[in-house]
């Protein structure tokens, strides 16, 4: 291990989260070989959660693309995360982000676009063990909050962002037959220049939660009680109508 500074080489591992294209279960596979990656030691960004940490690649240290390295520190249960509950709960929410894409792929709005994330796992000592979820660091400015993990989005038409969001949450319950609804979604207005995502999306989201029917999504899934909640304050936009959507309450 070396030190430049408040910063610290690290040898890891990257892994991305694939759907099985016939029952849509995630699988996680390893991504290249063994890389070594330039992390800071200062936190730069904290939530409920989460600490992010600054990240770059070790071969291009001066590039502008960063990453945030997101890690675990509060779990709910009042006691810090071992490094095995930060990795389960990195896997967790690297799955969310992947049903997330694969949603967005069939909505194809173009508008719309999520944060591409992977898992770095460290490899080698003295990191061993220790893991991030990482993505793109897009921009200083404070990110909209289009929906909560219990208030479902209500935003007029005039708010065409916010109203593609709630009929993306909308559909994201229609796509998977009614297993899942995508819920405290985050995103940032940009035109963005970061490598791996679209230069003309004005809304990237992160963070993606989901409840699930089985409440076994990660921190936040209140399971089918969360989705009947969804269904419970969700008020279909236009575009939910256009698409046909507006079937909901009936289904």
């Amino acid at each position: 291990m070396s030190t430049i500074g408040i910063n610290q080489i690290v040898v890891v591992q990257e892994y991305f989260v694939s759907l099985d294209e016939f029952n849509c279960h995630p699988i996680l596979c390893t991504q290249g070989d063994l890389v070594e990656i330039i992390l800071q030691l200062l936190v730069f960004a904290e939530g409920l959660s989460k600490r992010a940490y600054w990240l770059r690649q070790k071969t291009d240290p001066l590039s502008m693309s960063a990453y945030m390295a997101k890690v675990l520190y509060n779990d709910g249960t009042g006691t810090k995360p071992s490094p095995l509950a930060n990795w389960e709960h990195l896997q967790q929410e690297l799955v969310g982000a992947e049903q997330a894409q694969d949603i967005f792929a069939v909505f194809q709005e173009q508008s719309l676009e999520v944060a591409q994330s992977t898992i770095m796992k460290a490899g080698l000592p003295p990191h061993q063990g220790c893991s991030w979820l990482v993505e793109p660091y897009l921009s200083q400015e404070k990110p909209i909050k289009f929906s909560g993990t219990d208030i479902a989005g209500r935003h007029g038409g005039e708010n065409h962002a916010g109203s593609m969001v709630d009929a993306l949450a909308h559909f994201s319950y229609i796509h998977s037959m009614q297993s899942l609804v995508l819920v405290d979604l985050p995103g940032i207005p940009q035109v963005n220049t970061h490598p791996g995502l679209p230069g003309n999306v004005p809304i990237v989201l992160f963070n993606v939660q989901t409840h699930t029917q089985e409440g076994s999504s990660g921190l936040g899934d209140q399971g089918q009680a969360g989705i009947d909640n969804f269904l419970v304050q969700h008020e279909c936009v236009a575009l939910c109508v256009q698409l046909q959507l507006n079937t909901l309450m009936d289904m």
